[in-house]
């Protein structure tokens, strides 16, 4: 069973983001790295096969809460940068620095 596909994260999932968007991280970005804990949160990362360096998406849960942030990110072929994030009640900058530094950079696992 696929991580996203676990009834709690799926349904929080489902709250918080549009049917493309869903349908975008859940299927579509089909490279997934292994689940991390950090401190209280648990942390994976997807993107789109052969393509992680402009499509890509950072999933975080907050164990104590369940409280849920996703980021989206796109580089166009301009070279611009469009990064989303989606959460279901706090504001991705209350994250702390170890858990929003993985969901931003690509180049570490």
């Amino acid at each position: 069973m696929s991580f996203f596909a676990v009834p709690d994260i799926k349904q929080r999932l489902i709250q918080v983001l549009n049917k493309q968007d869903y349908k975008l991280l859940t299927h579509e970005y089909g490279v997934e790295t292994p689940i991390k804990l950090l401190g209280d949160y648990l942390c994976t990362k997807d993107c789109r096969p052969h393509n992680c360096g402009s499509e890509n998406a950072a999933f975080a849960i907050d164990l104590r809460d369940g409280s849920i942030y996703v980021m989206m990110h796109l580089t166009d072929e301009s070279g611009k940068d469009n990064v989303r994030w989606f959460n279901s009640n706090q504001k991705y900058t209350t994250l702390p620095d170890a858990v929003r530094n993985f969901m931003t950079d690509f180049s570490a696992e």
